[in-house]
């Protein structure tokens, strides 16, 4: 069963809903069932701005470490999900499409029950404000 941690809201300047969606590793030997009820807890949740022009934000970096108490990680991927502000017309906005992307351990590996992750994105349309 995958596990999902819903980030929204502004990271340093990237307005924007952000899903991390982590599912524990399966393991080969038979053992009873037992339901992993607590998600993985995501800790130093970093956004860094690496490309900006006319003080808008156009390539970012966002790491963070991913920690589940009850099975090692084995998949995740982080979704980015423009957002465009309600109170100003639609138009005003280039058309940004949702980003999914597959994350890899810093190490390479999924096989603790502690990752760290890092990932880029690159191209965002229109820019976004730094803060």
């Amino acid at each position: 069963m995958g596990k999902v941690l819903l980030l929204i809201g502004v990271l340093v300047g990237a307005v924007g809903v952000y899903y991390i969606w982590l599912r524990p590793k399966i393991e080969e030997k038979p053992r009873p069932p037992r339901k992993d009820e607590e998600p993985p807890e995501i800790k130093d949740l970093t956004w860094e701005p690496t490309r900006v022009i006319r003080s808008k934000v156009y390539d970012g970096r966002v790491s963070f470490t991913a920690e589940d108490r009850d099975s090692v990680l084995s998949e995740a991927h982080l979704e980015f999900l423009p957002v465009y502000p309600p109170h100003l017309p639609r138009e005003a906005f280039p058309e940004e499409t949702t980003r999914r992307i597959e994350l890899k351990p810093i190490d390479g590996t999924f096989d603790e029950n502690v990752e760290e992750f890092l990932a880029n994105i690159t191209d965002i349309k229109g820019g976004i404000p730094p803060n």
